[in-house]
């Protein structure tokens, strides 16, 4: 074969000729079934799908029902209890910065200036969001 036919990727695969007998012929297929070992998730059992089916379990009792009563006391639970993870989280913002981030005056560099932009960005974020700010704004 010459140097050009492999140049060419019908040749290189052997599309546009005939195999020859002495050359082995290798063939590359796809398999695009999944197979019977490999089946695909269902749709109805995704991760996602799951997530969103027990938020629908958690939502459905109506407002007047003993069921939604259940609901309300149990969304209450969980809010206390992600409002006692976020001031844990202030609590301990607030000691590092009490503490100057750990950095001493005399090792200050411009990568702990980085590091404290970093997070006054992320933090922005977060109070644009509570107060309506920035791309939060209506």
């Amino acid at each position: 074969m010459a140097r050009s036919d492999y140049h060419s990727k019908s040749c290189a695969y052997g599309v546009d000729k005939p195999p020859d007998q002495s050359e082995p012929v290798i063939t590359r297929t796809m398999q695009l079934s999944y197979g019977a070992r490999h089946e695909p998730p269902h749709p109805q059992t995704t991760p996602r799908h799951e997530l969103r089916a027990e938020k629908a379990r958690r939502n459905k009792g109506e407002p007047g029902s003993a069921t939604g009563s259940r609901n309300r006391a149990n969304a209450l639970a969980a809010f206390i209890g992600k409002k006692a993870e976020i001031d844990e989280m202030l609590a301990r913002l607030q000691a590092l910065s009490d503490d100057h981030f750990n950095a001493h005056p005399d090792e200050v560099n411009w990568g702990h200036v980085g590091t404290l932009e970093h997070y006054a960005s992320l933090v922005k974020r977060i109070t644009d969001s509570a107060f309506g700010e920035g791309e939060h704004a209506e």
